[in-house]
């Protein structure tokens, strides 16, 4: 029950935590454009309405400045990562079927040790993808695809979360 809960109560916990983070900025824009927009304008509710609306506006713009900021930062080292493995992985196993290669050759005792081995060893991963593959490959799926689904649904949360703390924002002093 307490899980359904917290479920429920995702977004609006995702706005109020955004709005407290954004928060400090929206004080800070009040705290300058109040006076200067007081002096030009008649109503003061209305300045302080427009101050408030570009607090938020401007916190936000900051929150996707910084959120796109870190995503710049991490998708290029996460594809050199992986272009690296890609590069790399065919000559770490050629050197590494050369090395047994050159074990194979060896007519000792620790020559003809790792030549069962590696037949063994064979044989197990050849029966393993025979028969274990395809059931882990169908469970890895089922997880991958529940992820994806999990992921988009945070997103859509966060959303929502922003949405929310727009409105509190807005209306801090209220709540």
């Amino acid at each position: 029950v307490f899980g359904k809960v917290l479920d429920v109560l995702k977004p609006i916990l995702y706005g109020l935590l955004i709005a407290f983070l954004l928060n400090p900025i929206v004080k800070q824009t009040d705290k300058i454009l109040i006076p200067i927009l007081k002096r030009k304008m008649k109503n003061e509710a209305r300045a302080e309405k427009v101050s408030r609306t570009a607090g938020i506006l401007l916190a936000l713009i900051i929150m996707v400045l910084l959120i796109s900021g870190l995503i710049n930062m991490l998708i290029p080292e996460l594809y050199k990562s992986i272009r690296d493995l890609v590069f790399t992985l065919p000559r770490q196993i050629n050197l590494l079927v050369n090395q047994i290669g050159d074990i194979q050759a060896d007519e000792s005792n620790t020559g003809v040790m790792m030549r069962t081995f590696i037949k063994q060893a064979t044989s197990t991963f050849q029966d393993w993808l025979s028969n274990n593959l395809f059931t882990r490959v169908n469970e890895i799926m089922g997880r991958l695809t529940n992820g994806l689904i999990d992921f988009v649904s945070e997103i859509f949360n966060a959303l929502i979360g922003v949405i929310v703390s727009i409105y509190v924002l807005y209306s801090k002093e209220t709540f």
